[in-house]
C-alpha cells in the first residue's frame, strides 16, 4: 500500500504587533520536494543587468477556484505586516521611502534561470505602506519533467501542461539603504505547496512548511535592490506589469496565506475541511507520478471499515495502474485509506 503523503506542516502563527514569533517543527514530514533557494545579488556584484520585457506569455491571471481549502482553526489575524509598528534592530522606527508612491504597484517577468529545461517566474507587489510580497516559481518545460496532477471540476483525472514548483514566497518592507531602495524580507518560506486547482493552474497560497519570521528590520549583505524603478532580481531587471499569474497570492502577506497542520493533527482533530475531490487529492497524492481515478457513486456505496461499518463516503479516488488497488476516501469529517477487493468491496481504515 502506498505511503500516505505527509509533507504538511503547521504554519507558524506570527504576531508582529506583539513582537513575538514561533515555529513548530514538522516531525511527521516524510516526503518534500527539494527546493532551491533563490538568491539575490548585492549591488556591488551586479556588473551587467539584463533588461527584460514586462509582457508575459499567453497564460492569464487566474481567479481562485472553489477548491481553495478551508482552515477552520488557527486564526490568521496578526500575521499582516504593520509597518507603523516596525523598528530596526537598533530600535529605530521604520521610515517610509520618500519615493514610495512611484514604487507602488505590481512587477512581473521571467528571469534568468540556471537550468535550461526551466523558466523562472518572479512577481512582486509593493504597497503604499512600504510592505511587499514576492513569489518565485519555476516552470519545468521539457517532456521528461513529470507534470502536476489534478482532478478537474468533473472529477476527471488530468495532468497539467507544465510542472510548477514554488521556489519561495516572502513578504517584507522597502528600505532605503546602500544608496538605493532594497527589499528586506520579514516573512519567508521555502516550502510552499504545489497546489494545482481544478483548472490545472498553480495556486501559490498553500504552504506545507514553516514561515521564518522577524519582528525587526535587519539589513543583510545579500539583498535585492531597486534600480531606477525596476527590481534587480539576480541581475535581471523586473519592470512594472499588470499581467500577473499569481495576483491572489501577491495581495496577501505571507503570514496571511492558507496553510495546514501536520497531517496527524489535520485528520485526528478534523481541523481541515476538504471542499472537493481535487482539494482532497492535492493534500494526499498529487506529487506522485501515477494514474488515479475518482470513485464512482456506486463504488462510494461499497466502502466499509474492517469491522463492517459502512462509511458514508463523500468522495474518494483510487490508483489505477500497475495492479495497485490503493484507495483514499473522505466522509466530510474523517479520512480513510484501504484497497479495492476482488469482489468490488472497498475495505478501509481510518487514518489517525
Amino acid at each position: 500500500m502506498k505511503n500516505f503523503k505527509t509533507g504538511l506542516a503547521l504554519i507558524t502563527s506570527v504576531s508582529l504587533l506583539l513582537g513575538a514569533c514561533g515555529q513548530e517543527d514538522n516531525k511527521d514530514k516524510v516526503k518534500t520536494e527539494t527546493t532551491e533557494k533563490a538568491t539575490t545579488e548585492s549591488s556591488s556584484d551586479v556588473k551587467e543587468e539584463k533588461e527584460v520585457t514586462t509582457e508575459t506569455p499567453e497564460k492569464d491571471s487566474k481567479e481562485s477556484s472553489d477548491s481553495v481549502s478551508k482552515n477552520s482553526s488557527d486564526s490568521q489575524e496578526g500575521n499582516r505586516i504593520d509597518t507603523k509598528q516596525l523598528t530596526d534592530d537598533k530600535g529605530k522606527a521604520y521610515e517610509l521611502p520618500k519615493d514610495i508612491k512611484s514604487l507602488t504597484g505590481t512587477y512581473a517577468a521571467y528571469v534568468k534561470n540556471e537550468f535550461s529545461n526551466q523558466q523562472k517566474r518572479v512577481e512582486v507587489q509593493i504597497n503604499d505602506d512600504g510592505s511587499y510580497t514576492l513569489i518565485s516559481v519555476r516552470e519545468h518545460t521539457e517532456a521528461y519533467s513529470n507534470p502536476n496532477l489534478y482532478f478537474d471540476k468533473n472529477n476527471q483525472f488530468k495532468k497539467a501542461d507544465k510542472k510548477y514548483h514554488v521556489d519561495k514566497i516572502e513578504s517584507g518592507v522597502i528600505v532605503n539603504a546602500y544608496g538605493s531602495n532594497v527589499l528586506v524580507p520579514l516573512q519567508t518560506t521555502f516550502s510552499p505547496m504545489n497546489y494545482i486547482n481544478e483548472s490545472g493552474n498553480l495556486e501559490a497560497n498553500h504552504l506545507n512548511g514553516p514561515i521564518e519570521t522577524s519582528d525587526v528590520i535587519k539589513l543583510k549583505a545579500d539583498y535585492t535592490k531597486i534600480n531606477n524603478g525596476k527590481i534587480n532580481y539576480s541581475g535581471t531587471l523586473i519592470g512594472k506589469s499588470n499581467e500577473l499569474q499569481y495576483a491572489d497570492t501577491l495581495k496577501q502577506h505571507l503570514g496571511e496565506m492558507e496553510g495546514v497542520k501536520s497531517q496527524a493533527d489535520l485528520m485526528s482533530k478534523s481541523t481541515h475541511e476538504y471542499v472537493s475531490l481535487n482539494d482532497f487529492f492535492q493534500y494526499i497524492d498529487s506529487s506522485d507520478n501515477a494514474k488515479y481515478a475518482a470513485l464512482s457513486s456506486d463504488e462510494l456505496k461499497k466502502v466499509y471499515t474492517e469491522d463492517n461499518t459502512q462509511v458514508k463516503a463523500k468522495f474518494g479516488y483510487k490508483r489505477v495502474e500497475n495492479y495497485e488497488k490503493d484507495v483514499h476516501v473522505y466522509d466530510g469529517d474523517k479520512v480513510y485509506r484501504g484497497e479495492v477487493k476482488d469482489d468490488g468491496a472497498i475495505i478501509v481504515n481510518e487514518v489517525n
